[in-house]
């Protein structure tokens, strides 16, 4: 009994260390993505080597999680709240709502002034999208008010690039995603899609029960055709899993 305790703790610890690790790669290629130097082509390069990075830890973190327990002491089902930017919000949410739902965390808004987004899901969850969501958002920012500026587009223009960006990047971290449950599968023969499934659930049920939510439905909102056009082809620059840098030859995604 006392080796299978060592035994756990140890692998809890490696676990702790492992989500630390990931973390700051992450950050890593979050702050290259948000240096003005980088082309949009380069910064959605990175946001997908990222989101393939948070995608791999997942998977392994739920496989040890399902045989263990949970991965680590203070990797726990939780809530947090976060302010919503007054300027562009429901452009703004559909971001936050779009990376949450690639990363098996349970989104809902609480109304007010200013209107706060609540997510519930693992903290290690919790953590890859709120890095992804701010570094996105600073991104995606600079990207409209480029585009609307050779357009001469308005605020409608700017909106609608934003929400058009968030729900295309929305799909292209779900391929990332799928992606690597598929190489996971190859290599192992186990099908972890399931249990992601099961774990998003997880975190629905959770948000639920602590808030004693509600369905409702989404009001439609004022848009702008060319925006909106501009905001996924933005989005769709990043060649998930196949974007090149600096010509080297070797996908980003890829491996070393």
């Amino acid at each position: 009994r006392a080796h299978c305790l060592v035994q756990c703790k140890h692998t809890q610890d490696k676990g702790h260390q492992d989500m630390e690790d990931i973390t700051r790669k992450i950050a890593l290629l979050l702050a290259k993505a948000e240096d003005k130097g980088c082309t949009a082509e380069e910064a959605e390069a990175f946001y997908a080597k990222a989101q393939a990075l948070a995608s791999k830890y997942q998977i392994d973190a739920e496989m040890i999680r399902q045989r263990r327990g949970d991965i680590a002491p203070d990797d726990k089902m939780g809530s947090e709240f976060h302010e919503v930017p007054a300027m562009y919000e429901q452009a703004h949410i559909a971001l936050w709502a779009e990376i949450a739902k690639a990363n098996d965390v349970h989104i809902f808004i609480k109304p007010g002034k200013p209107k706060k987004i609540c997510i519930t899901g693992y903290k290690s969850d919790r953590e890859v999208v709120k890095m992804l969501v701010v570094s996105l958002q600073i991104h995606v920012l600079r990207e409209a008010r480029a585009a609307s500026k050779a357009a001469g587009g308005d605020y409608y223009f700017r909106r609608s690039f934003i929400m058009a960006f968030a729900r295309r990047i929305g799909d292209r971290v779900r391929e990332q995603r799928l992606n690597a449950l598929n190489t996971h599968k190859s290599d192992t023969g186990s099908d972890m899609l399931p249990a992601l499934v099961n774990k998003a659930e997880l975190a629905k049920k959770a948000a639920f029960a602590e808030f004693d939510l509600r369905s409702g439905r989404a009001r439609s909102l004022k848009g702008n055709s060319s925006g909106a056009e501009q905001g996924r082809a933005a989005a769709d620059r990043a060649d998930i899993g196949n974007t090149r840098i600096g010509g080297s030859g070797r996908a980003i995604g890829g491996g070393s």
